[in-house]
C-alpha cells in the first residue's frame, strides 16, 4: 500500500505545479496585458511627434544644414537589445537573441566591417547573455521594466549622448 500513497501523493504533487503554473501565466498575461496597453496608450504621441518631425524637415530651407541630417562614414554603430527581465515569456528571449545575432552577421558585418560595434542590453536576460559572449558590451540596463518611467529611458538616453 505504500507504493500506492506515494502515487497519490506524487498525482496530488503534480497538480499543485499546475496549479501554480497556470497561475503564474494568469500573472504574466495581466502584466503583459498592462504593458501593452502603456504602449498603445503612447502610440497617439509618438504619431503625432512623427507628424510634427515631419513638418518641421520638410519647411526647413535647402540652406539649413544640421549634423544630425548629414550623411557621413559609419564609424560606430549601437545596437540596442531590449529583452525581458525574467525567463516567464517562452521563446521570447531566445527569439531576440537569433535576431540580434543574425543581424550583427548578415547585416553589420558584412555592410559595414571596419564600425565599431557596441551593444547596450537592457533587461536582465539581455544582460545575462551578452556578457557571455564576444560582442562588445558598452552598458547594461538591469530592472528597469519593474517600474516604467521616463527616467529610465532618459538614462538609456544619456548613453547614446555621452558616447555617440
Amino acid at each position: 500500500m505504500a507504493n500506492l500513497r506515494e502515487l497519490k501523493r506524487r498525482i496530488g504533487g503534480v497538480k499543485n505545479t499546475a496549479k501554480i503554473t497556470q497561475a503564474m501565466k494568469m500573472v504574466s498575461a495581466a502584466k503583459l496585458k498592462r504593458g501593452q496597453r502603456a504602449i498603445e496608450s503612447a502610440r497617439p504621441y509618438v504619431l503625432k511627434m512623427q507628424e510634427i518631425l515631419g513638418n518641421v524637415i520638410t519647411g526647413i530651407g535647402d540652406d539649413y544644414e544640421n549634423p544630425l541630417l548629414t550623411e557621413r562614414e559609419v564609424k560606430n554603430i549601437a545596437v540596442v537589445v531590449v529583452g525581458s527581465d525574467k525567463g516567464l515569456c517562452g521563446s521570447f528571449n531566445a527569439n531576440i537573441f537569433k535576431m540580434v545575432n543574425s543581424f550583427i552577421k548578415e547585416d553589420i558585418s558584412i555592410n559595414y566591417p571596419d564600425a565599431n560595434l557596441q551593444l547596450i542590453s537592457v533587461g536582465n536576460k539581455t544582460v545575462s547573455k551578452f556578457s557571455k559572449t564576444k560582442l562588445n558590451v558598452s552598458e547594461n540596463f538591469r530592472d528597469i521594466f519593474g517600474s516604467l518611467e521616463f527616467s529610465s529611458a532618459q538614462n538609456i538616453i544619456k548613453t547614446f549622448e555621452t558616447k555617440f
